[in-house]
């Protein structure tokens, strides 16, 4: 079964015969999908990513059909999370801009969140500690942030600072 968007609205329905032909020229070959898909259509794929260093975090991948329709997959960290099938051209814009603009912004969103925390929590060990080998640059902890000795919260209730007097 495939999801298919037509005027707006989803319905399932049963596999293309391209797409079950695909499935079955990637199974016992070492093709991957996207190369099954590409081959079976006769044309190549387009993608848009989000890469965080060298990980896609998220894409949508969609092929123009011999008919004039869409096919789109959307995939998170190289897993596939959706397949839709757009036979109507007419529907591919409205489709283009209701659903795969907004995964790829929301993804976006977050991977801007995520960089952001690194960045801050960077600035906030460098305040905190000034520079030097003992801050990792990549995650902003350092070894004060895992040392007992100076993290209240990993201290031991029976230990005590060196002077007899508790922790």
């Amino acid at each position: 079964m495939i999801t298919v968007y037509r005027a707006g609205s989803f319905a399932e329905e049963p596999d293309p015969p391209w797409r079950i032909a695909a499935r079955d020229y990637a199974q016992p070959s070492d093709l991957n999908w996207a190369e099954a898909i590409s081959a079976e259509l006769d044309c190549e794929g387009n993608r848009i990513a989000l890469h965080a260093g060298s990980i896609r975090e998220a894409s949508v991948l969609w092929w123009t059909l011999p008919d004039g329709g869409h096919y789109a997959e959307f995939e998170c960290l190289y897993q596939p999370v959706a397949a839709v099938l757009v036979p109507d051209q007419r529907d591919w814009l409205s489709f283009y801009i209701a659903f795969v603009l907004p995964f790829l912004q929301g993804h976006a969103a977050v991977a801007l969140a995520h960089r952001q925390q690194r960045v801050g929590d960077v600035l906030i060990a460098r305040a905190r500690h000034g520079e030097g080998d003992h801050v990792d640059p990549t995650t902003g902890t350092s070894e004060f942030d895992t040392h007992p000795r100076w993290n209240p919260a990993l201290r031991d209730q029976h230990q005590t600072t060196g002077r007899g007097r508790p922790a």
